[in-house]
């Protein structure tokens, strides 16, 4: 959602406060404006456990995890939540973690910028995702992101930060050259990148850890390094 390759279109909600405080406004990260005023995040018409917030996946969709924040310039934020999901043409279900005979609360935010995230397990496959709010401070006021399952920006909903190490040696070695461990020859500079990055298989580049985090971009670590190659 923060990504705004999910469209306006695709978020609804079952109210809104102003013509202003509309669903649109709920992508994480969301600052708003002050001129002309724009809210930082959706606020409900309502106070009450029958008002949502619905992202609309335009297709079914693995969705592994879930981050939320409060109103960025407002103190309201949802304590607990629940989530409800459903494809076209399909009663929706109130998810529910294995073995619970309750539908699951998640705990949700504390303040007004914080990301709480949690991992969906198991996993939901559906089109329509809706957050339930049962509980808030101020106000039902919210923003949020969804994750999917695959390691790559899905219908904007995704962001993954992949952290690598790359070795830049002295020479390249001819095809088919075995690059021998490397010395530390200077110290490793960092840098942030949105575009999704794959390296070639070459010497001395190797992909240390995916890690799912909100909202955060890619993380490289570029080291020169003193190679033998043999």
């Amino acid at each position: 959602m923060e990504s705004g390759v999910i469209t306006d279109s695709q978020i609804s909600a079952s109210s809104v406060y102003s013509n202003q405080h509309v669903p649109q406004n709920a992508r994480l990260q969301f600052k708003g404006a002050k001129a002309p005023f724009v809210p930082a995040g959706w606020r409900a018409g309502e106070r009450n456990t029958n008002q949502w917030l619905q992202v609309d996946l335009q297709q079914t969709t693995r969705v592994i995890g879930i981050a939320t924040q409060g109103r960025h310039d407002y103190d309201q934020w949802v304590t607990k939540y629940k989530l409800q999901y459903g494809d076209d043409g399909q009663p929706y279900s109130v998810y529910r973690r294995n073995g619970d005979i309750s539908d699951t609360v998640f705990p949700g935010n504390t303040d007004r910028d914080t990301v709480v995230y949690h991992d969906i397990d198991p996993i939901i496959d559906a089109r329509f995702v809706r957050v339930l709010p049962m509980d808030w401070i101020g106000a039902i006021g919210m923003r949020m992101e969804l994750y999917s399952s695959q390691s790559k920006l899905l219908a904007g909903l995704l962001r993954i930060t992949e952290v690598y190490e790359e070795y830049h040696c002295d020479v390249i070695p001819p095809l088919l050259t075995r690059c021998n461990p490397c010395l530390w020859a200077t110290k490793c500079n960092t840098y942030l990148t949105d575009a999704p990055i794959n390296y070639h298989q070459r010497c001395g580049v190797r992909n240390v850890a995916y890690v799912w985090m909100a909202s955060m971009k890619t993380k490289v670590v570029s080291c020169n390094k003193i190679c033998n190659f043999s």
